[in-house]
């Protein structure tokens, strides 16, 4: 091989980066998914877990929020995972 293949494979691998990182989609900061109720607005931890009632009380009246059940997006279940004995 001589000088000139050298240069045309530096150039072709230059002009791969370069269309790669104009092409590249750009990173969008991702932010946590909260588990947030859709009627009441209240996180996942303020409703009881067997009925779904929000127990947060509301600042103005300090009665408990009306949402009767939590309907947001469900929470990843915990799974338990037994130790492995060697």
């Amino acid at each position: 091989m001589n000088l000139i293949d050298y240069l045309a494979g530096a150039g072709t691998l230059l002009v791969g980066i370069v269309i790669g990182h104009i092409r590249r989609p750009r990173r969008r900061s991702m932010k946590p998914v909260k588990a947030i109720c859709r009627s009441c607005k209240h996180g996942v931890g303020y409703h009881t877990e067997r009925t779904g009632r929000c127990n947060k009380p509301v600042r103005v009246m300090r009665d408990p929020c009306n949402c009767q059940s939590y309907d947001g997006p469900q929470p990843l279940p915990d799974y338990y995972a037994p130790e492995i004995g060697v």
